[in-house]
């Protein structure tokens, strides 16, 4: 078995923390076991573990100096760590895990980009130090969609969009504009001509011309765009009734596509939707895309969202649609990537009361929701690598817990969806992920 380069003297670390948090005389760790007996492999001693200062009762743990690891199938299980007694213990994510060398881009470098969505340029330097050492692209999560960039129509604001521009390229990071076309965040103004709606001809115009503007404005400076978000119906009907299909009707899609290459010669095209990997909103997005190509459009890839829930990840259902896509010539992309441990259970309860009674992990995640966490975040990224060659992007949607989208909806909440806690440290999930790649390395 080959020797892993990075990633696994990182797992010996945290499942010794955990150990230490767990239990007042903690065995000695003896091995990781990830679910298939046969090959093992030995690494190079380990310091002795210091705890950080929380720990301390447990000062000068050590992490036994020829521990060896059992592989397993790829992606079927997070590494389990066992003690010399036998005892699994279970996985941590303690602040002295930070000092591990860990690098979610550097491992995947020859797969595919790995991206972060952020709310702008205003990321503390902790924040900015982990997206440098750990992502290729960003996507700005509202600084760029029409209502916030255009909210009057001879009125642009450019500042925060542009300030978060200059922090991609200050620290290395390519952009992905998002979005050009979305129903939501859009200004009321596109539709109206006074107290009437406007024509088909005036919004049409005024789409081509926030198109010219916005993509003009950044053009040179934004690798990609989606163009339009989430236009195709969750029902029975093939698009979303919107306000841009009402008055321009279904070729607005198209028209958005042609206007974006207007403006930016240069950038990738994407079209971004939620839910796609679904038998019946893939064959519409499919129906989509074939449409899009017999008009000429520049369409070029497309973006699977991935807001998935922890035990209902479609993974099948995913695969397929990795194939389908790719099967039309276009790049494939997870754009908003993130895995909700709380649930969405619909509750006739007030509001007041339902946030209330739906935040169970307000005070941590408990080590078993954490080891399924991290299965689900292996198990995927194990599909994931099996289609690199289709897949050109992977991103999340937040840099950390504390950033997610997911503590506000549908109600507040503390959730703990990504990679990194609220602290800015690894979580178990992270090491399963790197834990794929460094099987593969020489």
């Amino acid at each position: 078995m080959k020797r892993a380069p990075f990633g696994l003297s990182g797992i010996l670390l945290l499942a010794a923390a955990a150990a230490a948090q767990t239990h007042t005389a903690p065995p000695r760790l003896e091995r990781l076991d990830t679910g298939q007996a046969g090959a093992r492999m030995s690494l190079q001693p380990l310091p002795i573990f210091q705890p950080a200062p929380e720990l301390r009762p447990w000062r000068g743990m050590a992490v036994d100096a020829d521990a060896q690891f059992a592989q397993s199938e790829c992606g079927q299980s997070l590494p389990k760590a066992v003690g010399t007694n036998g005892q699994v213990l279970p996985f941590a994510s303690p602040a002295s895990a930070a000092n591990t060398e860990v690098s979610l881009m550097k491992a995947f470098h020859d797969c595919f980009d790995i991206g972060a969505a952020i709310p702008g340029a205003t990321l503390t330097a902790a924040e900015v130090e982990l997206l440098r050492a750990n992502f290729t692209t960003v996507t700005p999560e509202n600084c760029m969609k029409p209502g916030p960039v255009h909210p009057e129509e001879d009125r642009f604001n450019f500042a925060p969009a542009d300030a978060l521009v200059e922090l991609a390229r200050t620290n290395g990071l390519t952009v992905n504009g998002h979005t050009l076309i979305w129903h939501q965040q859009c200004p009321a103004w596109f539709f109206r001509d006074g107290d009437r709606p406007a024509s088909r001809e005036r919004v049409l115009q005024r789409m081509r011309a926030h198109i010219a503007a916005v993509a003009g404005h950044f053009a040179g400076q934004v690798k990609s765009w989606d163009v339009v978000n989430e236009a195709l119906d969750d029902g029975e009907a093939y698009l979303r009734p919107t306000p841009w299909l009402a008055h321009i009707g279904e070729d607005f899609i198209a028209e958005a596509f042609f206007a974006a290459r207007k403006a930016d010669p240069g950038a990738e095209l994407y079209y971004n939707d939620y839910n796609l990997e679904r038998p019946a909103k893939r064959a519409k997005a499919l129906r989509l895309i074939r449409d899009l190509q017999q008009r000429g459009a520049p369409i070029q890839g497309i973006g699977i969202q991935g807001h998935w829930q922890i035990d209902r990840i479609p993974f099948d259902d995913l695969e397929a649609a990795i194939l389908a896509f790719h099967a039309q010539g276009l790049q494939v992309m997870i754009t908003e990537l993130d895995i909700d441990v709380v649930g969405r259970q619909a509750s006739g309860a007030d509001l007041q009361q339902r946030e209330q009674s739906a935040d169970p992990y307000a005070d941590g995640l408990p080590a078993e929701v954490q080891q399924r966490l991290a299965d689900q975040y292996a198990r995927l990224f194990a599909l994931l690598l099996r289609h690199r060659d289709k897949i050109s992007r992977v991103s999340f949607w937040g840099l950390h817990d504390g950033r997610s989208w997911l503590n506000r909806w549908p109600c507040r909440r503390t959730n703990h969806p990504l990679l990194w806690d609220r602290a800015l440290q690894p979580k178990p999930a992270l090491f399963a992920v790197l834990a794929l790649r460094s099987r593969e390395q020489p």
